[in-house]
């Protein structure tokens, strides 16, 4: 499954890269006008607002992003395609419900992690493809994270070397260029460099959304 997978992901992506874009880089642009506004977390003048504030926009403008994607991604193969603005509004209409999912998926996750790290691992990636069910299906939160850890029974390594290949190169060239401490202020070349990041990083969503396909036609 993972090499068909790899290979679909790819060709998706080459068709796709510039609507992605488009809807992608934007949104990391107001995140970042954002967190500029309200300037360097750890600084000494920031509040516990600030904070509250900066990692709120964070999860509310990628969230967002994260919908728009999975839906643009949806409508691309199955027809009609939906434009940006489109792509926009209707992960603004599924912003709140997604929220909470999120919310629920992270509970049993940081349990994991809290307990050992590697049940936490596992529960993350046996959860991942519950947006997709979540958004594509209808279902409610609960129910997608249960029907994600069924279906992906026995697709474990796939999601996690799909993962690796992925998000590894770029994750390492990002660090390479801006570090980890750099990326939490507000430059121009930290703009520049989690626009590219995020763009790339919808490689994975492409590919989760093709390993939910297979594994949905297989049903």
């Amino acid at each position: 499954m993972f090499s068909t997978a790899i290979k679909d992901t790819f060709n998706f992506f080459k068709t796709h890269w510039l609507m992605l874009a488009l809807i992608s880089v934007p949104l990391v642009l107001l995140s970042e006008a954002i967190k500029y506004s309200v300037g360097p977390v750890g600084a000494s003048g920031a509040s516990l607002g600030d904070l509250w504030f900066y990692f709120g926009e964070i999860v509310f403008v990628f969230s967002l992003l994260q919908v728009s994607v999975i839906l643009y991604i949806h409508a691309a193969v199955n027809g009609p395609s939906l434009g940006v603005m489109q792509s926009w509004r209707l992960g603004f209409s599924w912003l709140l419900p997604y929220l909470g999912l999120s919310l629920l998926t992270l509970l049993p996750v940081a349990l994991g992690l809290l307990l050992f790290i590697i049940p936490g691992i596992i529960v993350m990636v046996r959860l991942m493809l519950a947006p997709y069910i979540f958004l594509l299906e209808n279902l409610g939160a609960k129910a997608s994270l249960m029907a994600s850890w069924e279906r992906t029974k026995g697709h474990f390594g796939d999601l996690v070397m799909g993962g690796i290949v992925i998000m590894l190169p770029i994750t390492i060239i990002s660090r390479l260029v801006a570090s980890s401490q750099e990326m939490m202020t507000s430059s121009i070349k930290v703009a520049a460099v989690a626009s590219i990041e995020t763009f790339f990083g919808l490689i994975l969503s492409v590919y989760l959304y093709r390993i939910y396909s297979l594994i949905k036609a297989k049903q």
